[in-house]
C-alpha cells in the first residue's frame, strides 16, 4: 500500500481581518458569532453544506473560510495551481462536509489529485484541526468518536477511536496490515465502549463480506475482536 502525501502544500490561516496601517484608526473588532445548533452533513455536497451553514462559513473561489466563535476566520486554501500542473503531492482540494453541533467541530473533506482523500474536523471554538481517515461517527453520550476508513486503493484501512475533546485526543488506533484483505465498516455505537463493526475479508481462502466484528473497552485498553467465519 502506497504511503499518503504528507498535507505540507496547503495554506491555513486564521485571521481577525485586515492589516492596520501605521497612524489609522484601530478597525472594528468582528463581533463573536453563535454556533449552529442542529448537526449539518453534507456528504460531498458542499453546496448544501454553504447554504445551511451561510452564518459561519462560505466559499471565496478557492478559499474556504470558516467564521470561529470569536469572529476570527479559519480559511484553508486549494492549491490550484498544483492541482493545474498535476503535481499531485501539492494538490489539494478542501470542500465544507459538514458541522457536528454539540461538539462545535467543522467537517472539512481534504481531496488529493485524481486520488481519494483524509478528514480534518475543525474546532469552531479555536480552530485548531486534527486529521482523521475518515468522518467520525460519535457515541451516544458524545464522550467517544470513531473513524473507519476502508479502501481497495492505497488510502489506509484503519479503525481509530478518539475522546471527544477539543481538541479531539486519539486513545486507540489499529490499521491492517499491508499484507492482510480486510475492509472494515462503522455498524453503530453500543454505549461508549462498545463499537459494532463488519468486515469483509478471507479467511482459509474463501472472500467473505461483512462478519461481525468488534471493538470493545477494558481497564486493559481496547481489543479488536477476530471475525467469526459462518458455519
Amino acid at each position: 500500500m502506497a504511503s499518503m502525501p504528507m498535507l505540507t502544500a496547503f495554506v491555513i490561516a486564521t485571521t481577525s481581518g485586515a492589516a492596520m496601517a501605521q497612524g489609522a484608526p484601530s478597525p472594528e473588532q468582528p463581533s463573536p458569532t453563535s454556533s449552529p445548533r442542529v448537526d449539518v452533513l453534507c456528504d460531498r455536497d458542499e453546496v448544501k453544506c454553504l447554504r445551511q451553514l451561510a452564518s459561519v462559513a462560505k466559499r471565496d473561489g478557492n478559499h474556504l473560510r470558516l467564521t470561529l466563535a470569536n469572529g476570527q476566520t479559519k480559511t484553508f486554501t486549494t492549491a490550484q495551481a498544483a492541482c493545474q500542473a498535476n503535481i499531485y503531492e501539492k494538490c489539494l482540494v478542501y470542500k465544507l462536509a459538514g458541522y457536528f453541533a454539540r461538539h462545535r467541530q467543522f467537517l472539512v473533506d481534504v481531496g488529493f489529485l485524481n486520488h481519494g482523500g483524509t478528514t480534518f474536523l475543525v474546532s469552531y471554538r479555536a480552530g485548531n484541526h486534527i486529521r482523521l481517515d475518515a468522518a467520525p461517527h460519535y457515541s451516544p453520550t458524545g464522550k467517544r468518536l470513531a473513524a473507519i476508513s476502508a479502501s481497495e486503493g492505497d488510502d489506509p484501512n484503519s479503525i481509530e477511536i478518539l475522546t471527544a475533546s477539543d481538541p479531539p485526543k486519539s486513545e486507540w488506533r489499529y490499521t491492517v496490515p499491508q499484507d492482510e484483505y480486510a475492509l472494515y465498516e462503522f455498524v453503530s455505537w453500543d454505549g461508549d465502549e462498545h463499537l459494532k463493526l463488519a468486515v469483509t475479508t478471507r479467511i482459509g481462502g474463501k472472500f467473505l463480506r461483512s462478519l461481525p466484528v468488534e471493538a470493545i473497552h477494558s481497564p486493559n485498553g481496547w481489543k479488536l475482536t477476530p471475525p467469526v467465519p459462518p458455519q
